[in-house]
């Protein structure tokens, strides 16, 4: 299970943590963080994408899913080499993506809330 810290604060783009290993699954190679500030795909708002860094390797995230048993899937490749079991690796996040992200995520939640309450009847709200 992943420690999710994107849940405390939304304006927290570069972060620390502990590589604990590599998945692949039909998405592709994925790494795993004992913690994460990267948040997935779901509930209308889109992956984060960035990087993950060690002293000897870049992992370039590109897709994050969160599965079913609460650990986070980093999708991406390595742009030069691979991390080590326990290795510290510090994420950052595309800010600008985040943040435009989050701005249409909750004006859809707002736009929803506008059409039920003034009643508008042939827009039907799925926020």
């Amino acid at each position: 299970m992943t420690k999710l810290n994107y849940l405390n604060n939304t304006y927290l783009f570069k972060s620390n943590a502990i590589f604990v290993e590599i998945k692949e699954n039909d998405r592709g190679k994925a790494v795993i963080l004992d913690e994460t500030i990267f948040y997935p795909q779901g509930v209308g708002q889109p992956a984060d994408k960035g990087e993950i860094i060690s002293n000897n390797a870049i992992f370039s995230v590109t897709d994050v899913r969160l599965d079913k048993n609460g650990t986070i899937w980093h999708f991406g490749e390595f742009k030069n080499g691979e991390f080590q079991k326990g290795d510290k690796v510090t994420l950052k996040i595309n800010k600008e993506r985040r943040i435009t992200n989050t701005k249409l995520h909750s004006a859809g939640h707002l736009l929803d809330c506008t059409v039920t309450k003034i009643g508008i009847k042939n827009l039907k709200p799925t926020k």
